[in-house]
């Protein structure tokens, strides 16, 4: 995302950039910050804004009610759904793999080192690799992942090394006899159909449809979803003066997507979000395909 800035263009009187791009408060107090997050793979500008405040030291500790435990863990399963879109936008994934078992494989930890293993396996095979995956639960209590990742490969090889790592059982045909079948497959439950993009589509549907089941059979300390390795979330920070005006932000914004994407694909889709409190606000700029 550094050059995001610069190929943007942005108006150095109008923005100031922030050093210390991981810092959360602004160096003074109600600072207006302005937000730009650039995913070229997947043709997606994402801008947000607000007035941030210095955050203040806590000191000391105390037992957290039921209530402020769930509550954390809610806005926990928020960010997990908004780091889930990012990761995968930052990827530019347009597809999505259904792994099953056969079986009912309810054991999370054997189930996730199956995932491990076929993970590794791909990136051996395929040096380009990159995939985000969930856990779900289907209703019989089986385990089964929704794998995404960048780009065509062939459904029948990936198949074949998912039932290589997790064998074949022994299933009972109607006439009696037993024959032995895969324990597992591979289906492709979501792909490019040509229309609007792809990459934002995707994100959009796992962030928010799966979103209801990331803590599902997850213990305290486990993590909601995986990623490979190497994958980098764009992020660019800048200060916008106190004088400035109201809606200052969002004309950047409409400049920072349309100066970013309409050179390569057309002109941008682009959307505004409500305005919240402390005029923070957001806006999102896509690549039609």
């Amino acid at each position: 995302a550094r050059q995001a800035g610069r190929s943007a263009s942005l108006p150095s009187s109008s923005l100031d950039r922030c050093t210390f791009l991981d810092r959360i408060v602004s160096d003074e107090p109600a600072a207006r910050r302005f937000t730009v997050r650039y995913y070229p793979k997947a043709g997606v500008v994402q801008c947000g804004w607000g007035v941030y405040k210095v955050e203040q030291k806590k000191f000391g500790c105390r037992v957290l009610t039921d209530e402020e435990r769930e509550e954390n863990q809610r806005r926990a399963t928020y960010r997990a759904a908004a780091n889930i879109r990012r990761d995968l936008l930052a990827i530019g994934a347009d597809r999505m793999l259904t792994l099953t078992y056969r079986e009912n494989q309810i054991d999370r930890k054997k189930a996730l080192k199956d995932l491990s293993r076929f993970v590794r396996v791909m990136r051996k095979r395929f040096a380009h690799w990159a995939s985000v995956t969930v856990l779900e639960y289907q209703q019989r209590g089986a385990c089964h992942f929704h794998l995404a990742l960048a780009g065509f490969y062939d459904v029948v090889l990936l198949r074949s090394e998912w039932v290589e790592i997790v064998g074949r059982v022994a299933v009972t045909r109607e006439d009696g006899s037993r024959q032995m079948m895969p324990n597992g497959n591979i289906d492709m439950a979501f792909e490019p159909d040509g229309r609007g993009n792809a990459c934002s589509k995707l994100a959009a549907y796992m962030a928010k449809y799966l979103r209801k089941g990331l803590d599902e059979g997850r213990e305290v300390g486990d993590h909601r979803y995986f990623r490979t390795q190497g994958i980098e979330r764009p992020r660019e920070v800048y200060y916008i003066a106190p004088d400035a005006p109201e809606d200052e932000e969002m004309g950047l914004s409409y400049e920072v997507i349309t100066t970013l994407l309409a050179s390569v694909g057309g002109y941008p889709a682009i959307w505004f979000g409500p305005t919240g409190p402390g005029r923070s606000g957001c806006a999102h700029g896509e690549r039609n395909n």
